[in-house]
C-alpha cells in the first residue's frame, strides 16, 4: 500500500506539476478516442467509436463514461482501487480484475464484474497520455463488453481576461479558466482549447455574456511564439448576449484566431454581423511577467526592416522582446 501511495504521488506530481500536493486526490480529466463493443459467440457486435470521450482518474480510481449499445445505455461507473507499477518515467496497469456497480435509468443498481483491466500512463515533451482497456459484464447481460480509450490530459489554465472591442473600447476584465488538451496526431503535437463563457459588466453596450466554444487543432507557430489556429472557416458558433438587447447564437465567419503561449491566451473574433472585432487577452496565473522592453520609434508606414540593438526586426515594430531564445516583436 505504501508503494502504491508513493507511486501515485509521483504520478500526480508528474501531471499537475510542482504545485501538486503529496497525497492529493485531485481528479484528472483525460479525453480521447474510444472504442466500445460486445462480444457474441466470439465476434464483435455493436462496435462504436467515439472521437471524443472522457475518463476521470483520481488516485487509483477510474470513472468511465456511459456507453450506448443499441437501445440500452450502460451508465457511467467508477472502478476503485486499481493496482499499478512504475513511477515518474511512466506507469503500467497490469491485467487485473475489478468489481463495481452502476445505477441505470430506472434507479436500479446493476453489478459490474470486470474480467480485465490493463493500461499505461506515459509522458514526454509535455504530452500526458493514458491508454486503458477494460472488459466487463454488466448486470445480467449475457455478453461481455470491452471498452478502450487513448486519452490525453486536459489541463486548466486560469487568469485575468482583458477584452477590447474595436481596439478602442475597454479593457473590460473577467476572471476565466481555459481547458487545454495537448495531444499527438500523425506525429504532430496539437492543442484543443475550450474557451469559457464569461461575463463583462458595465460595458459600452451594457452587461455582456460571451458564450464559450472549442477551437481544435492549434499547431506550433514559431513566428507567433506559441500554438496558433485561424478558425475563421471552421464554422464555429458562439452565444452572445447583451442584457435588454440581443441574445442569440452567432457563427464566426469574419474573424477568428487563437494563440496559446506559456504566459497568455489571445483570442480574436468577430461573431455574426458585429461591426467591430473583439480581442480577448488572458494573462495566465503564475506566468512570468516581462519587466522591460527595448523600444525605439518606427514609422507605422515604414515597409523596411530596422536594426534594433543588433537585431533585425519586423516592419512597424516598436520593440523587441527576447525570451528563452525566441524573438517577439511589439507593435
Amino acid at each position: 500500500m505504501k508503494q502504491l501511495f508513493t507511486l501515485f504521488v509521483a504520478f500526480v506530481a508528474t501531471v499537475l506539476g510542482a504545485n501538486a500536493k503529496p497525497g492529493s486526490n485531485t481528479p484528472m480529466t483525460f479525453v480521447g478516442k474510444s472504442n466500445f463493443f460486445v462480444t457474441m459467440m466470439g465476434k464483435k457486435a455493436g462496435e462504436t467509436t467515439q472521437l471524443s470521450d472522457t475518463i476521470i482518474y483520481s488516485g487509483a480510481d477510474f470513472t468511465l463514461p456511459s456507453m450506448k449499445y443499441n437501445d440500452m445505455t450502460i451508465p457511467s461507473f467508477k472502478i476503485i482501487g486499481t493496482t499499478f507499477s512504475g513511477g515518474y518515467a511512466g506507469v503500467t496497469w497490469e491485467d487485473q480484475t475489478f468489481t463495481s456497480t452502476a445505477i441505470d435509468s430506472e434507479g436500479v443498481e446493476k453489478n459490474i464484474t470486470g474480467t480485465s483491466l490493463k493500461g499505461t500512463f506515459t509522458h514526454a515533451n509535455g504530452i500526458y497520455k493514458v491508454s486503458l482497456e477494460v472488459s466487463f459484464n454488466y448486470g445480467t447481460m449475457p455478453f461481455p463488453i470491452t471498452y478502450s480509450i487513448e486519452s490525453y490530459y486536459v489541463k486548466e489554465y486560469s487568469g485575468t481576461n482583458a477584452v477590447m472591442v474595436g481596439g478602442v473600447y475597454g479593457p473590460h476584465k473577467a476572471e476565466v479558466t481555459y481547458k487545454v488538451r495537448t495531444y499527438v496526431e500523425d506525429g504532430v503535437t496539437l492543442k484543443d482549447v475550450e474557451i469559457p463563457t464569461y461575463k463583462l459588466d458595465n460595458t459600452e453596450i451594457g452587461n455582456l455574456t460571451i458564450g464559450g466554444y472549442t477551437v481544435k487543432g492549434l499547431a506550433l507557430n514559431e513566428d507567433k511564439g506559441g500554438y496558433y489556429r485561424d478558425y475563421t472557416s471552421d464554422n464555429i458558433t458562439m452565444h452572445f448576449k447583451a442584457e435588454g438587447s440581443f441574445d442569440s447564437d452567432y457563427t464566426i465567419t469574419k474573424l477568428g484566431n487563437v494563440l496559446v503561449t506559456d504566459t497568455e491566451i489571445v483570442n480574436n473574433f468577430q461573431p455574426g454581423a458585429m461591426p467591430f472585432p473583439i480581442s480577448s487577452t488572458t494573462t495566465l496565473a503564475g506566468s512570468t511577467e516581462i519587466k522591460s522592453v527595448t523600444s525605439t520609434s518606427v514609422s507605422e508606414k515604414s515597409e523596411a526592416s530596422y536594426n534594433l540593438n543588433g537585431q533585425r526586426v519586423a516592419p512597424n515594430a516598436r520593440g523587441l522582446i527576447i525570451k528563452n531564445g525566441k524573438k517577439y516583436f511589439v507593435r
